[in-house]
């Protein structure tokens, strides 16, 4: 019993983890197109240019 419990917290723990990998990464990605002064399309979830 105590082995099925360590592992479904090792279950819980990694997917909590790629969670917050796949969110930090987004936050990035964001970041760095309004940084080049671009806008980012929340519903496309894709940066758009600005042609200057």
């Amino acid at each position: 019993m105590k082995k099925v419990k360590t592992i479904l917290i090792a279950i819980l723990i990694i997917g909590f983890v790629c969670f917050a990998i796949l969110k930090v990464n987004q936050f990035i990605e964001i970041d760095k197109c309004l940084d080049n002064g671009n806008k980012w399309n929340y519903s496309a979830n894709k940066c758009e240019c600005e042609n200057k």
